[in-house]
């Protein structure tokens, strides 16, 4: 007996490695392993950059995913947040798939330390839909829905004196759900579900130049005058999926995890406003370019076959010299690019640019989002005081309810086409200290 599905979708899942050829990674290495959906990018608002994290680590919740250090960059700004994300997956090839996301983070910052602390909770679905079971004569014989998804746990601190400095964590609990243990595959029963347990590491480091020059000397560069330029750069580096293989049915046939590295620098720079206690971007414009590498690499015999998979170590292909520092592309490695400009921290535009030349792949992004409280926050200081005992004077001031969107540009025909995310965050600023 076997299983079909009446949207052809059983191909995409049975060769996961579609799925992120669609995303943009080298398929010699990723046929080899599995879930590769722990790759999609869930955060629109590094959808909308070319997939670069640098920019969301301090305001989206769901950064951590890509690199758990960015939870401490998110707990120097916000105690607690949550987010969601949803996207029709792949609607040019089936009309049933979806991927969804949703983080939750609280963080607390010391007031005799310049430590903060953060704990990050993540589910992350895909949908597969419903397929079709069938005998060999096509006759169906029942019907049932396939999924992957993971729950994530986050843990990260920082250091924020002259640098900020964020190291972390994430453990995955992974359940991948092919087909049900009643379903039979040729002469093998039960072969459709695996669970595995994962961890990410990573790091993160900016540099606040303006504001560690004014430390260091004492004096502010712009005088009593409110308003100032900033001027942060960055580096970050994470590996992820590190994790037993998963077995479907047989332990001699388990697949490896998408072990990957990644990496990138950004900086951001705009004008700050600055009186008293209150304090406001006015515009703010970031700039990242990262870049990712699947470690798993096929090992070969003297008769040119396949005989094991093997991981490699640091960054794998990436060159951080050619890849990062100089934007050059290599055949190993994937590189995105993308900016973002913020205007009165309340309506965002974004733009990038994902390549992989290996996989013949390249498409641009677009996203836009719109934060609702901060342009209430500047009404307020502006045509009235800021009364801090009244609930919803209390929101404006440290609350932030973002609508967010990206979109892929790609070609007419590309498998990504028509695939967009659409978002929501509700978050607390840095209220409550210890």
């Amino acid at each position: 007996m076997t299983f079909h599905n009446n949207h052809a979708k059983c191909i995409i899942f049975t060769f996961m490695g579609l799925i992120i050829f669609l995303q943009g990674t080298f398929l010699f290495a990723v046929s080899e392993t599995a879930v590769l959906f722990l790759l999609i990018s869930p955060s629109p608002q590094a959808n909308g950059m070319g997939h670069t994290y640098a920019a969301a680590a301090s305001k989206d919740p769901m950064a951590s995913l890509m690199n758990p250090a960015y939870l401490g960059c998110y707990t120097e700004h916000y105690n607690a947040g949550l987010s969601f994300s949803y996207a029709d997956w792949l609607p040019e090839l089936v009309s049933d798939m979806s991927y969804h996301c949703v983080s939750a983070n609280a963080g607390l910052t010391l007031k005799k330390m310049p430590v903060s602390f953060g704990l990050g909770l993540h589910r992350i679905f895909l949908d597969m839909g419903e397929n079709v079971w069938t005998s060999e004569s096509g006759t169906e014989l029942d019907r049932f829905e396939s999924c992957d998804k993971a729950h994530v746990l986050s843990l990260a601190g920082s250091w924020n004196y002259l640098i900020n400095f964020s190291a972390g964590m994430n453990i995955k609990w992974i359940h991948s759900m092919l087909a049900p243990d009643w379903i039979s595959v040729g002469s093998k029963q039960g072969a459709g579900e695996a669970k595995s347990t994962a961890y990410d590491f990573g790091m993160a480091l900016k540099i606040p130049a303006v504001q560690s020059f004014e430390h260091i000397y004492g004096d502010p560069i712009f005088g009593d005058f409110p308003v100032s330029i900033f001027l942060t750069p960055g580096v970050n580096y994470s590996i992820n999926n590190i994790g037993e293989k998963l077995t479907y049915m047989d332990p001699k046939e388990a697949d490896p995890l998408p072990r990957a590295a990644r990496t990138g620098i950004h900086f951001e720079t705009g004008l700050r406003y600055q009186h008293n206690d209150f304090r406001f971007n006015i515009v703010s414009f970031c700039y990242a370019r990262e870049a990712m590498d699947i470690l798993a690499e096929k090992q070969w015999d003297a008769n040119h076959e396949k005989t094991s998979i093997r991981y490699q170590s640091g960054l794998g292909d990436i060159d951080f010299f050619h890849n990062i520092l100089q934007g050059k592309k290599n055949y190993h490695a994937e590189t995105m690019d993308g900016w973002e400009f913020s205007l009165c921290e309340t309506a965002d535009l974004r733009y990038g640019y994902y390549e992989d030349i290996s996989g013949n792949v390249n498409y641009h992004t677009l996203g836009v989002s719109l934060n609702i409280l901060p342009a209430f926050k500047l009404y307020r200081y502006l045509f009235g005081h800021l009364d801090h005992d009244d609930l919803i004077d209390f929101f404006i001031t440290y609350g932030d309810i973002e609508i967010l969107y990206s979109q892929y540009d790609t070609d007419k025909g590309h498998p990504l086409q028509g695939t967009y995310f659409v978002g929501f965050r509700l978050q607390l600023r840095n209220f409550i200290s210890l």
